[in-house]
């Protein structure tokens, strides 16, 4: 109804379906995965990634999305005879082994992409310099996150332009990543998009 309110943790939860949704996925009650199609928005990617001939990191803020973007990198690089390897960093890998990792993608040549939950890599990780690539699978509703993040690849050490993507489908992400540029807060933003017929 008109100038009903959206409680906080009800907003914040519609947000994160959204955001689930448009990574193609979305987790039911029991938190079990049930995949929707995303064929557009994972083949942007991958093409993003092909178009630069250094390396990429890909922030997804969904571990369930995180795991089926990967495989699908990895298929379209087999599929299209590509010698290039990516792994990832989020919840999952516990943080004693995040510098190897780290490392790995700072020094192999080979390794193209490191696919990361911005959570686990924006705190306690100082660089990825040998990127200069960042795509955001699709936004978060945390401007701390998303500063950081950005902040992996522009660092002491950097010898190249850093270049930033946003992948969207819909207004509601538009409005996300905008109001994650002015740093501004998500309160009221699932009720705008609800009155403007986004969501």
């Amino acid at each position: 109804r008109s100038g009903t309110a959206i409680p906080a943790n009800n907003e914040a939860a519609a947000r994160q379906k959204s955001i689930q949704i448009s990574l193609g996925m979305i987790y039911d009650e029991n938190h079990k995965t049930h995949v929707i199609d995303a064929t557009p928005r994972y083949r942007e990617i991958y093409e993003i990634i092909n178009s630069t001939q250094r390396k990429v990191i890909v922030f997804v803020v969904i571990t369930g999305a995180l795991h089926l973007l990967l495989e699908y990198v990895r298929k379209q690089w087999k599929k299209d005879g590509l010698p290039f390897t990516c792994d990832f960093i989020n919840g999952e890998v516990s943080p004693p082994k995040r510098p190897a990792l780290i490392n790995a993608f700072e020094t192999d040549a080979n390794f193209k992409v490191m696919f990361a939950d911005p959570q686990a890599a924006g705190h306690g990780i100082n660089q990825f310099v040998a990127a200069d690539t960042i795509i955001w699978a699709s936004a978060t509703d945390k401007a701390e996150l998303y500063t950081q993040g950005n902040a992996r690849v522009r660092r002491p050490g950097q010898k190249y332009p850093s270049t930033c993507f946003q992948i969207v489908s819909n207004k509601l992400e538009e409005e996300i990543f905008d109001r994650l540029e002015a740093n501004t807060g998500m309160q009221g933003l699932m009720l705008q998009a609800i009155r403007e017929g986004q969501f």
